[in-house]
Order: C-alpha cells, then sequence, then structure tokens
C-alpha cells in the first residue's frame, strides 16, 4: 500500500465525519479501487443508512478480495436480519470466511491487512453464536480451529471452549446418522425431504381387522384400538431421485 492510498482513505474517513459524504466516498473509493481492503469496508458502510442493500453489494465485493471485517458484516447481516434456518447457514459461511481471511494480533504491523481483519473478541462472539445455535455450519467441526484461537488469545472461557468441542461433535454425528436414515436404499440418492404421513386406510383396516380376528369383544376393542393408532402421523423420506418412499428411522 502506497502512501496515497493510505492519505487518501484517512482524508475519506475524516470527511464523512464532518458530513461531507460525497467527498469522502470519493476518496475512500479511489483507495479501495487501489486494493485496500480497509478502505472497500469503509465505502460500504458509508452506505449503511441510505442506501442498506449497496452495502450488503459491497461487502460481498469486499469479502471475496478478503476483507475479513466485511466477511464478518456480512455474518451479523444473515444472522440477525433473518430468522430462517438457510440464513443461519449462510451467515455461518460468511463467519468462517472472515477467520479465514486471518486474525489481527496486537504484535503484527498495523497495516491494511491488519485493519480488514477480525480480533479475537470476534472469534469469540462467533462461536458463543454456535453454541446457542444462532449459526450454523456445513461442517460442525469447523468451528473447532476458531474456538482454540480464541481460547488461545484469551477471548473465550475454558468452560465454553470445552462445550464448543462437545457440541460441534456431536452436531457433526448426528448430521451423519441423519444422512444415512435419508439415503433411499433403492437408488442410493440422499438428502430425501422428510414428509410426516399417515397410513393408507386400507392398511388401517387391515391391521385392525387381522387383530379382531383374536375373537371376542377384547378382540374387536383391541383391533379398533390399534387401527387408530396406526393413523397417527408418522414421517417419511421422499426421495428426489425416483420417489421411493421409506419410513425416516435413524440408525442405532
Amino acid at each position: 500500500m502506497d502512501n496515497a492510498t493510505f492519505l487518501a482513505y484517512m482524508d475519506g474517513k475524516e470527511l464523512l465525519k464532518e458530513g461531507k459524504v460525497d467527498e469522502g466516498r470519493a476518496l475512500l473509493k479511489q483507495s479501495a479501487d487501489a486494493g485496500m481492503k480497509v478502505a472497500m469496508y469503509e465505502y460500504a458502510e458509508s452506505f449503511s443508512d441510505e442506501n442498506p442493500q449497496r452495502e450488503i453489494e459491497l461487502l460481498k465485493a469486499a469479502s471475496e478480495k478478503g476483507c475479513g471485517k466485511a466477511a464478518s458484516k456480512l455474518g451479523d447481516h444473515y444472522r440477525f436480519g433473518h430468522s430462517v434456518n438457510k440464513n443461519k447457514y449462510i451467515a455461518g459461511e460468511y463467519y468462517l470466511k472472515a477467520f479465514e481471511c486471518g486474525v489481527g494480533r496486537a504484535e503484527e504491523p498495523l497495516d491494511d491487512d491488519y485493519h480488514s481483519r477480525i480480533d479475537s473478541v470476534d472469534l469469540a462472539l462467533i462461536t458463543l453464536a454456535y453454541i446457542d445455535a444462532d449459526i450454523c455450519l456445513n461442517d460442525d467441526l469447523d468451528i473447532l480451529p476458531i474456538a482454540e484461537e480464541a481460547y488461545r488469545c484469551g477471548s473465550l472461557q475454558e468452560d465454553d471452549f470445552e462445550k464448543t468441542k462437545y457440541i460441534g461433535e456431536h452436531r457433526s454425528k448426528t448430521k451423519i446418522i441423519d444422512k444415512q436414515a435419508r439415503t433411499c436404499p433403492k437408488c442410493g440418492a440422499y438428502y430425501a425431504r422428510v414428509e410426516k404421513r399417515k397410513q393408507s386406510m386400507s392398511k388401517r383396516a387391515a391391521v385392525g381387522g387381522a387383530i379382531g380376528l383374536i375373537g371376542g369383544l377384547p378382540g374387536i376393542l383391541l383391533g379398533a384400538g390399534i387401527g387408530a393408532l396406526t393413523g397417527k402421523e408418522k414421517e417419511y423420506c421422499v426421495c428426489p431421485g425416483c420417489g421411493h418412499v421409506w419410513k425416516y428411522k435413524l440408525p442405532q
């Protein structure tokens, strides 16, 4: 990073503080276009009140260029802005991206990379969000390096570190078991959708009738009761490939 780029960045921030938005943005964009990652972040932030959608677009571009703060801000956006599982996973992916961009440490030189990175406190907050299931990860074991770094830097308590290891491993195993249960036994396709269905009337009648053959009033009552129970909704997997249906049951 050359001196002119750095000065343009500092002047741009100062102009924004003075309320000179257009002039400040122009200088920040100049530094951002020169490859200064923290300037990309600050330039995106300048749109937060005026044009939030534009801010998100610029943060995504900065994240792709390796700005950890931008990736972390996107994680916050998808974590707090929505409450559906899909966005919890998106938040988790952006937090992972922020971690991959590097962590700022006090002993490092105060260059552009340092200022564009998250710090160990951010890692602790990401870890706690994972513990509370506010974010989700496709591979739950990815949380472990984040927690280890936060613990090593002293921003995450030992109890929370141990809890993260247990929860991460448990959720990882649960997903593997769930994938096995949702793998089609007919064609091998996986991640079948799970639906709640009732057993067909013919099957329910057959079950009740067969038991009713036991004889007498007890058999009739028992058959009616069993037939009613089989009418309750149960979970079934529906294969996305061949359409095969089977009962959803987690392997032991």
